[in-house]
């Protein structure tokens, strides 16, 4: 992630782009784990020890999702 930001400037959709095709990454490392959810199914939970590499890596996915539509926004604004 530091090397996409630390890049230059990017467009907006470039940047986007670099950053679906990691956490593409993140989700199918989390599923090699075991993390056999859908990613629809995917909820929050609370942070625990307890938790799975799997679990915290299908969580990582999750937030990049939700947030999506509203990341980089900034950017749009004149």
């Amino acid at each position: 992630m530091r090397k996409i930001f630390g890049e230059g400037p990017l467009a907006r959709e470039e940047r986007i782009e670099k950053l679906q095709s990691k956490y593409d990454e993140i989700l199918s490392l989390a599923k090699e784990r075991g993390l056999i959810t859908k990613v629809e199914d995917l909820k929050s939970f609370l942070p625990s020890k307890k938790r799975s590499t799997a679990e915290i890596l299908g969580e990582w996915y999750r937030l990049w999702k939700s947030y999506l539509p509203g990341i980089f926004s900034i950017t749009t604004f004149q």
